[in-house]
């Protein structure tokens, strides 16, 4: 599965928010990076940020800064 295909089934983003996720594509593919994010997206919308504001893309790149300190998945550091 791509970003793309990913992105497909996220009709509610922003056009913005797409081509930031397509940058940052670890963050949707990963699942313990993408619940990360997902926590930094809800604690913006429920403290009242815009989406799309400075404000906003700040805690994106909190999330995004925080997600890379996530250690891999176990399956991810088998030999193939």
């Amino acid at each position: 599965m791509t970003i793309d295909d990913v992105l497909a089934n996220m009709p509610g983003l922003m056009g913005a928010e797409q081509d930031w996720l397509r940058k940052h594509p670890d963050l949707v593919l990963d699942q313990a990076k993408n619940r990360r994010l997902t926590v930094y997206f809800d604690e913006g919308v429920e403290r009242g940020l815009e989406r799309g504001s400075p404000e906003f893309q700040r805690i994106s790149r909190t999330a995004s800064a925080s997600a890379t300190m996530v250690a891999p998945a176990p399956n991810a550091m088998t030999s193939k």
